[in-house]
């Protein structure tokens, strides 16, 4: 049975719901040691967590990371990390709402627009005499009466013609 092996990056990346604070701390004492020393991973390129590392040891390293809110990078073995744009930045970002509003409830959200008139040409088109049949019968579709020469009535099977009462 062959091994894969993988290198293990971390560039920053804060899953939702945790702040840059919580995870550097959490990252110190994951990895013992002080928040000063793990600043590097916070600087927006992609470091070194471990290098090589089994296939079956990865999860728990990313399980470890994910619960302190860390987002792993996973390579295989001897590839380049992922190149990191920009610095990781997770500080919110003000929006301005000052000119926004909210409706009451029930309120219709979308103005009705009517719908727009439809041009259709019937002038090739006519209507037939009120009498008149939509489409001509055929003599060949009209169905023929059944065949009912072998059918003979219950009280008549045993009776004779001319017999008397």
């Amino acid at each position: 049975m062959s091994t894969f092996y993988f290198d293990l990056y971390y560039a920053g990346d804060i899953l939702d719901g945790y702040n840059e604070d919580d995870v550097r701390n959490a990252m110190a004492a994951l990895f013992k040691t002080d928040a000063d020393r793990i600043a590097s991973y916070f600087a927006g390129r992609a470091e070194v967590i471990k290098l090589k590392v089994a296939e079956i040891t990865v999860a728990r390293y990313q399980a470890a990371m994910k619960a302190i809110g860390a987002e792993l990078i996973v390579v295989p073995a001897g590839n380049e990390p992922p190149v990191v744009d920009a610095p990781a930045s997770h500080e919110p970002v003000a929006v301005d709402t000052s000119s926004l509003s909210l409706a009451q409830a029930g309120a219709e959200l979308t103005e009705q627009q009517p719908a727009a008139a439809v041009e259709i040409d019937v002038s090739l088109l006519s209507l037939a005499d009120d009498a008149a049949p939509l489409q001509p019968s055929r003599k060949e579709d009209d169905p023929r009466p059944p065949d009912t020469r072998h059918l003979s009535l219950a009280g008549d099977a045993g009776r004779k013609t001319g017999d008397a009462d």
